[in-house]
């Protein structure tokens, strides 16, 4: 009797175990926050890489995503840890089309008076510091006020905001921000300084 019962509880435990890894899966949208985080920290999505991912980046929304388009995530990722970003020159690269590509831009950082803030409603985006260091602002929606009309062919419109957090972006870390969540890129840290900067675009 012992016996059978210990194999009725194996059983369950089992089916426990396969039941979970099916949400994780198949399901983030269902996942708990020890899930999320499990997931996140354990960075299978990531794989052997020195790049460090914020942790301002919405995890659960990140895995919504991912899910849905691994493998635009996928070749984006590749991108950053395969290519040599230090010889990259400024313009824009396709990896799949309009899909995921890869915007490579120089600037001066400047005071955050000047930057606005922007959102985006097709496209995800990866920034990544390659020389250099800048402040990147982020803020709530809710509290923010319309600047200028959606612009639908470049997929962007910009807000201004009183309150923002800012994230410092120096090389070897990357930041996500996903649609509708508001950010301004190249603020300056304490001085005015040249940053090259790579922000790739993966579509919805």
């Amino acid at each position: 009797m012992k016996y059978n019962n210990f194999l009725f509880f194996g059983f369950l435990l089992l089916l426990t175990i396969d039941s979970c890894m099916m949400n994780r899966k198949d399901s983030p949208e269902k996942w708990t926050e020890t899930q999320l985080f499990e997931w996140f920290n354990q960075k299978d999505w990531l794989g052997q890489t020195n790049l460090r991912p914020d942790l301002s980046i919405n995890k659960k929304e990140f895995a919504i995503q991912y899910y849905k388009n691994k493998e635009r995530w996928d070749k984006a990722f590749a991108f950053l840890k395969y290519e040599d970003l230090s010889a990259l020159e400024v313009g824009v690269r396709e990896l799949d089309g309009k899909n995921v590509f890869v915007k490579v831009t120089e600037y001066y950082t400047k005071d955050p008076s000047e930057v606005p803030f922007e959102l985006h409603k097709n496209y995800a985006d990866i920034h990544y510091v390659i020389s250099g260091d800048e402040n990147i602002g982020s803020a709530d929606i809710s509290a923010a006020s319309e600047r200028t009309r959606y612009d639908s062919v470049k997929d962007i419109q910009f807000y201004n905001a009183d309150k923002s957090q800012n994230h410092f972006a120096q090389p070897g870390k990357f930041f996500i921000f996903f649609s509708n969540e508001l950010h301004r890129q190249g603020l300056k840290v304490k001085d005015s300084v040249l940053v090259k900067k790579i922000v790739v675009k993966i579509k919805n």
